[in-house]
């Protein structure tokens, strides 16, 4: 399904546009990925729907933002065990925008995981170290259970995937984001993607790597969970 909402101020606006952009780009994308053909399991697509609205339906929920924000609803209506956010940025301002969904999901009661934060202010690093949000490596994801992963384009290097909201240098490589994700895989109950947001030159190129992640994922999660 797709949340298409871009409320939060952000480096480059646009994130709006990404699940629709998202679909078209999937057709001309291989399905056959590390054993798994999409093709051959049931995937319905049910559409866009608002950030405020319920997910009606007791399938596994593979969402397309929008930007950052629309995890703080979806998690709340699924209330999973864990919440794990791959991202470049804590996102533990005080802010109910995209850079404060962290702590608001943490201040909602949730246990709130981070991997790959590489720029903080201060006011972030200062919520950090009271530790009511962790950040963790590859090695302790396995020991998470029933989790809600979202995955922050930005945690990829920009020079792989420029186009999103908010680009960070030294980012994560796309083989370093699925030993993490196959790590969690099993455990999984959700998976949001947000913050894509389209770029003048080029664009179809990072669309394809974006629907190759998020096939890539998808992928896992058959894997483990069909």
């Amino acid at each position: 399904m797709g949340i298409p909402v871009d409320v939060s101020q952000t480096f480059r606006k646009g994130a709006s546009k990404a699940p629709n952009m998202l679909r078209e780009v999937f057709s001309k994308l291989e399905t056959h990925i590390d054993g798994i053909d999409l093709t051959e399991y049931f995937i319905e697509d049910i559409g866009n729907i608002g950030v405020d609205d319920k997910i009606e339906t007791n399938k596994f929920p593979i969402i397309l933002g929008g930007d950052h924000q629309i995890t703080i609803n979806r998690v709340k209506q699924i209330k999973p065990q864990n919440v794990l956010i791959l991202d470049a940025h804590p996102d533990c301002e005080d802010s109910d925008g995209h850079d404060g969904v962290s702590r608001r999901l943490a201040e909602a009661g949730f246990n709130v995981y981070l991997i790959g934060p590489r720029v903080f202010s201060k006011v972030e690093q200062e919520y950090l170290n009271t530790g009511k949000v962790k950040i963790i490596t590859k090695d302790q994801v396995k020991d998470l259970k029933n989790v809600y992963l979202s995955i922050d384009f930005d945690i990829l290097d920009p020079k792989l995937l420029p186009a999103v909201g908010n680009p960070e240098p030294d980012g994560l490589e796309f083989r370093e984001v699925m030993d993490i994700v196959k790590e969690v895989a099993p455990n999984l109950v959700a998976v949001d993607f947000v913050e894509f947001t389209p770029v003048e030159k080029d664009n179809d190129i990072y669309l394809s790597i974006a629907g190759k992640l998020i096939y890539s994922i998808m992928a896992e999660v058959v894997k483990t969970h069909v």
